[in-house]
Parts: C-alpha cells; structure tokens; sequence
C-alpha cells in the first residue's frame, strides 16, 4: 500500500493538477478533482463505496494529510509569488494586472485567475514574496489553514 501512496503522489497527482497554476479553479472542477483523488485513494486502500467509510477516516489510515486540491493551491500560490517579483514589463504581470476595455457580453463575467486570490489573508502572504524560503513554508501553512472542512457543493 506504501508504493502504491508513493506511485499516487509522484505520477497521478502531477498528472491531475497540471497546468493548475495558471488554470481558473471553478467550485465545479474543484469538487470533481476532489472526488477523483478520493476514489483512487479508496482504491489504494481496498475500501469500497458502499462501506460507508469516512473520507477523515480513509485519510488518517493511509496516513495522508493533504488532498489534491491543496497540491494545486500550493501551485497557483508558488506561481503568483513568481508573477509578483517579476519586472513590470514582462507579460505574465502585464496579464496578471491587466484590463481589457470594451464591451462585455450578456451575462456572468467568467471567472478570472486573479479572483483565486481575492482573499484579504493573501496580503500578508504577498509581503513577504521576496524572502523564498519564508514564503515557501507560509504557503503551505497557509493551504493548510484555508482547507475547505468539507467538499465543495454546487447547488
């Protein structure tokens, strides 16, 4: 069970999240990448659907404590201190912090990558962009603290 955690963190997990970092996460995609970590980690685990056990539970016999979903916040939180010391005139700020004028269409403006970070916690968190291993270690501090309790509903 120890290899297959192993081979699970190192090749299905990078596969999953790939591209997160500069991916809008969306409650629906959010909710789907959680469920599928989930069911491979009961399959690792020999644990069916139907034997009604706990996704807390599942998590604490595999002795794994972090999901998929907080993997990819760590990208995107890694990836936006990079877009942050970056010179103003290099594209990725510009886009970063950027508007585009004109007209919009009828409805619900989709969401932006930007709107990921609206948290007012991410303040602190960006003060400190400049000092890499400080900042490192508070983003994973940070994605542990900000976990959703429970799974992402839409309704």
């Amino acid at each position: 069970m120890k290899l297959k955690l192993k081979l699970f963190c190192s090749i299905i997990i990078p596969i999953a999240i790939y591209g997160c970092e500069t991916r809008t996460v969306r409650v629906d995609d959010s909710r789907r990448l959680a469920t599928f970590g989930t069911k491979l980690l009961r399959r690792i685990a020999g644990i069916k659907y139907v034997d009604l056990f706990s996704n807390a539970h599942l998590f604490k016999r595999l002795q794994y404590n972090t999901t998929i979903l907080n993997r990819a916040r760590v990208q995107q939180l890694r990836w936006l201190g990079h877009v942050q010391c970056m010179c103003n005139d290099q594209l990725p700020k510009i886009a970063f912090g950027g508007h585009i004028h004109g007209s919009c269409l009828r409805g619900r403006p989709s969401k932006r990558w930007k709107e990921n970070f609206s948290d007012c916690k991410l303040t602190g968190l960006l003060r400190m962009v400049h000092k890499r291993e400080q900042y490192s270690q508070e983003i994973h501090s940070f994605v542990r603290r900000e976990a959703p309790r429970r799974p992402l509903r839409v309704g």
